[in-house]
């Protein structure tokens, strides 16, 4: 089912994205 398997295409990468904010934000948070 291709909707499925975008949807979860798409929640994985947003999953990728908050963790990677979550780590700048963090690093920059050390860095001060």
């Amino acid at each position: 089912d291709v909707y499925r398997e975008s949807a979860v295409y798409g929640a994985f990468w947003l999953n990728q994205i908050k963790s990677c904010a979550k780590g700048n934000s963090f690093r920059l948070r050390v860095e001060k």
